[in-house]
C-alpha cells in the first residue's frame, strides 16, 4: 500500500518523508483547500526528498 501525504511547505514534507511516505502532494495556501505552490519551494523539496512529488 502506498502512503501519500499532502504537505504544505517544506517542513512538513522532511517530516512526511522521514516517517515513511512514499509520496508527497506538495500544495500551499492550505485555508483556501490547497493550491499549487511556488516553484521555489517544488525545485528544494524535490532537490531534497527523494520520494516522488506531485
Amino acid at each position: 500500500m502506498l502512503l501519500e501525504i499532502a504537505v504544505f511547505n517544506f517542513q512538513s514534507a522532511l517530516l512526511a518523508a522521514k516517517a515513511g511516505a512514499n509520496r508527497l502532494e506538495l500544495c500551499d495556501n492550505q485555508n483556501e483547500g490547497g493550491t499549487t505552490t511556488s516553484y521555489g519551494i517544488l525545485k528544494l523539496v524535490k532537490e531534497k526528498i527523494a520520494i516522488p512529488v506531485f
